[in-house]
């Protein structure tokens, strides 16, 4: 585990920091980074095949982002035992199976990226 992910935490100043990261756009939909919109869209976009290196490349990506976003996202929301399935089950090796672990994964992080950017910090007064 790298640092970074041993550091990250569910607190205010992880979540200030993940929120600059995760834009808003005017309509408050959530806006990610050029890198990771990329790599999602490369996961998403059916008109562009991947190959097994690509596959096992963005699943360990997107695995290590999903690690991310469930630390600092408050716990026992509904996206949470999903993305942690994803996050320790082993990723098939090949084929169809592999790609449609690859797309739940981006999907879940699309998902927890909204919710995050939504979410008070634990430690808030908002958060109860």
């Amino acid at each position: 585990m790298n640092a970074a992910l041993a550091a990250a935490t569910n607190d205010t100043e992880t979540l200030v920091r993940v929120r600059g990261g995760l834009r808003l756009d005017q309509t408050g939909a959530v806006t990610l980074p050029a890198p990771l919109l990329d790599d999602l869209s490369a996961v998403l976009d059916s008109d562009r095949p991947l190959t097994s290196e690509q596959i096992q490349e963005l699943t360990r990506r997107l695995k290590g982002l999903l690690r991310v976003l469930l630390r600092i996202a408050p716990p026992g929301n509904a996206l949470d035992a999903p993305a942690r399935r994803l996050v320790t089950e082993r990723a098939p090796a090949t084929g169809v199976a592999a790609l449609g672990h690859l797309r739940r994964s981006a999907v879940c992080v699309l998902d927890i990226a909204e919710y995050v950017t939504a979410a008070p910090p634990r430690d808030s007064p908002d958060s109860g």
